[in-house]
């Protein structure tokens, strides 16, 4: 009887130790993080470890006293009835595992914060507004179906099936949604590869407009009516944008003009040079030219050539242009030209 209740003393101190020790590990390990390891952290440029350390500085510490515990149940032999020690056991491995995915959530939680945070301080605030939420809760799927994969794996269920209707759920749905699927990559691709940003204006088969917002599906430009148009994402990654904002805000405006047979070449150039020079919109450098580019059927044609400043004053530089050369060529008495046809009438004797 002695020797039994000695026994049953020692499994009893056994399991008190192994769990105490658990709790004296667990405690010292937030204090070296908090004291040792934060100190660190702090002289290092990137808040990265300090996002990691945040979020599995507490986690730790319950998990190595859950373990603590989960051993005791495993290795002490105390007489408890099979039963209660199996449910205990099974009880503490899914608590276990619950929290190895907290904590393998939260340290990815945490790289993906700091990747959005990088990301709008390099001037790309739309990827924090639209990628980091998508890639949280991707990660949060992913990382509770791997647990729930693990603790049906421990009390030996069949997984392979599950895997299986995993596998064609995900090939069901990828069929039925493949338009909106095809938006969501193109969607990364755009943010990844960034031919343009949030305010830049587009050129996009002809339609020119002012980039609003980029998401994952599509994107919103508001045109030159004032009207926001939505472009799914993979129409601007299969077709040719022009970005009218990159690499500068200048732009090259054309003005072609026709005038009399007649009139003096040099005269028209020198006067279409000056008029364009007399815009306040219109760049010094590179400088204004024209050439004379045709013989036309009824018309010499002159093409003039000339930057601005802002994209966005394209049809007001191109109106001031056109008033100033309409003014200086009635001063120099230089004829606009117009189609025209001579008719010759032959009368039969």
């Amino acid at each position: 009887m002695d020797s039994e209740f000695s026994k049953y003393l020692t499994e009893v101190l056994k399991f008190a130790g192994i769990v105490g020790l658990s709790v004296v590990v667990g405690k010292l390990s937030v204090f070296v993080l908090d004291r040792v390891v934060r100190k660190l952290t702090k002289k290092t440029e990137t808040v990265l470890d300090d996002l990691i350390l945040e979020a599995v500085e507490r986690p730790i510490s319950y998990l190595i006293i859950l373990l603590g515990v989960y051993v005791a149940v495993e290795r002490v032999d105390l007489d408890l009835g099979e039963e209660f020690l199996t449910i205990t056991a099974n009880v503490l491995f899914i608590l276990v595992v619950v929290f190895l995915v907290k904590l393998a959530y939260d340290i990815i939680n945490a790289m993906v914060t700091w990747y959005g945070m990088a990301a709008a301080e390099r001037g790309r605030a739309e990827i924090g507004q639209s990628i980091v939420p998508l890639l949280k809760k991707l990660v949060k799927i992913f990382v509770i179906v791997s647990g729930l994969i693990v603790v049906l794996d421990h009390f030996e269920y069949n997984i392979s099936s599950l895997v299986a209707a995993l596998g064609v759920s995900s090939l069901a749905i990828g069929l039925a949604a493949k338009d909106t699927l095809s938006n969501m990559i193109s969607g990364f691709i755009i943010m990844a590869d960034r031919p343009f940003r949030v305010g830049d204006r587009i050129d996009v088969d002809g339609k020119v407009g002012d980039v609003e917002d980029i998401g994952l599906r599509s994107t919103k430009v508001r045109n030159l009516d004032n009207n926001i148009v939505i472009l799914p994402n993979t129409r601007l990654v299969d077709n040719v944008v022009t970005n009218l904002a990159y690499p500068e805000n200048s732009v090259r405006n054309v003005v072609k003009i026709c005038v009399l047979y007649g009139s003096d070449v040099e005269r028209v150039k020198a006067v279409m040079l000056e008029a364009a020079r007399s815009i306040p919109e219109v760049l010094p450098e590179p400088e204004p030219v024209v050439f004379f580019t045709d013989h036309g059927e009824s018309a010499l044609e002159f093409t003039l050539a000339y930057c601005i400043r802002e994209y966005r004053d394209k049809f007001k530089a191109l109106d001031m242009v056109h008033t100033a050369i309409d003014r200086r060529f009635r001063e120099e008495s230089i004829g606009m030209a117009y189609p025209t046809r001579t008719l010759h009438i032959i009368k039969d004797n």
